[in-house]
């Protein structure tokens, strides 16, 4: 299968996050806000490390069963907008709750977390939709990838948050 490697790669860092999350949750909280804002990330991460650990090992187990490549990564896609769309739209809602708020267009990570979630919609689209056929497998890697970044992307929230310097947000 195509880009099996990456899948697998993608898997691995998906299940380091995760771990990460956990050492996160075991520091200290400050203020109750920033006890919001921080589990609100912290979910977050995990929400985005389990689902690209799931669908980075879809494909490869609908092709095992017996389904073509292009079509087990376009049906790995719709699984992966089914899921993608309502978590990232309660996700937004959720932090934008914790953070007291909708003032929070002009955060620098936040701008690269909408980034992120936009790249990995229109990619997740591209292969569900399967234009460019032959991109199909790159645009579900760029789906999960993108994916990734807003876990990453939180999880450097709050890296900042506790290392006591000014945190974006």
């Amino acid at each position: 299968m195509a880009h099996e490697d990456w899948l697998q790669t993608l898997a691995e860092v998906a299940v380091a996050f995760a771990g990460f999350s956990g050492l996160l949750a075991g520091i200290r909280e400050r203020s109750q806000r920033e006890s919001r804002i921080n589990v609100t990330r912290l979910r977050t991460i995990v929400e985005t490390s389990l689902s690209v650990l799931a669908f980075s090992l879809l494909p490869a187990l609908l092709n095992g069963i017996g389904l073509g490549e292009v079509g087990a990564f376009r049906i790995s896609a719709v699984a992966f907008l089914a899921g993608f769309i309502p978590l990232t739209v309660r996700g937004f809602r959720r932090f934008r709750i914790a953070h007291g708020g909708p003032a929070l267009g002009s955060s620098p990570l936040l701008g690269a977390t909408y980034l992120a979630s936009a790249t990995a919609l229109v990619a997740g689209v591209g292969c569900a939709v399967g234009i460019p056929r032959s991109a199909v497998p790159t645009l579900y890697l760029v789906a999960l990838a993108g994916t990734l970044a807003i876990g990453a992307l939180n999880f450097l929230g709050s890296a900042i948050e506790y290392s006591g310097a000014e945190s974006p947000d």
